[in-house]
């Protein structure tokens, strides 16, 4: 559910703890921590691959919720879930 900012400014919020606020401009910011969905229990900071998926994705989210994408849609949310187990699945 989007919650409305000060100065026209709205966070979504996102499976897996990601919120993107998308700002007056059409700037966004994106807060999370997708990586560690993608780690195998090892020094998280030594995972590189792990780091590089969740910024791929992150990424994409990103653009499309500047572009005025709604991200909320519960087809949206499943297709993020999808796109997350199946990169899990192949790390």
């Amino acid at each position: 559910m989007s919650t409305l900012l000060p100065n026209a400014s709205r966070r979504i919020s996102l499976p897996y703890g990601i919120s993107i606020t998308v700002y007056a401009s059409g700037a966004a910011s994106l807060a999370g921590n997708l990586a560690l969905e993608f780690l195998d229990g090892s020094d998280p900071s030594n995972d590189e691959p792990a780091h590089v998926a969740a910024d791929a994705i992150e990424s994409v989210l990103l653009a499309l919720a500047a572009a005025g994408v709604d991200l909320e849609t519960a087809a949206c949310k499943e297709a993020i879930e999808t796109a997350v187990e199946a990169v899990a699945a192949r790390l």
